[in-house]
């Protein structure tokens, strides 16, 4: 009897301590950015940013998720002007804030359609981020992204988009 008793204590105590899932994964990024698409390519080059990445942990192979970044640009920061003499602000920081959902192709690899508001200059823009996300180890600690941002700038200037690839690695927080 004392033989049960120990064999039922173990088995509950190792199912009290047992880990359980994550309900969230949450990543922090460092990312490097390419304008592909502006209205002046010259004063936004090239970039470098940080940010957040949250996904929520599913059974399902579609997770939601959350996307946070910082982004700073440079270039020359020209001065150009419309054709009635109003300045063409250059982007040195953008702010972005994306959520959609995450599909899961293969255990390793992940494809993001994510939709949300860039802000700068004082004002924020729809925009459209696409991404594809890889594990590089079967660890999961760190993943490997590259996001393709379209924000659609369209105001009194012009309709054109602003475009920028982005490529980030990204270190698990938890």
């Amino acid at each position: 009897m004392k033989t049960l008793y120990l064999f039922l204590t173990l088995f509950i105590a190792i199912n009290c301590f047992s880990q359980t899932d994550r309900k969230f994964s949450t990543f922090l990024s460092f990312q490097v950015n390419k304008t592909l698409n502006d209205r002046t390519i010259t004063n936004n080059t090239a970039g470098f940013g940080f940010g957040l990445q949250t996904h929520m942990n599913t059974k399902t192979r579609i997770k939601p998720a959350l996307e946070i970044n910082a982004d700073l640009f440079g270039g020359t920061k020209e001065l150009y002007l419309t054709a009635d003499d109003k300045p063409i602000d250059a982007k040195s920081g953008v702010i972005g804030i994306y959520a959609g959902p995450v599909f899961q192709l293969t255990e390793s690899m992940f494809l993001s359609a994510t939709i949300g508001t860039s802000i700068f200059n004082s004002k924020s823009y729809f925009g459209v981020r696409p991404s594809i996300i890889l594990y590089p180890s079967k660890r999961k600690k760190w993943i490997a992204k590259v996001s393709y941002t379209d924000i659609f700038q369209r105001d009194h200037i012009s309709n054109e988009s602003f475009g920028y690839l982005s490529f980030a690695l990204a270190l698990k927080l938890f």
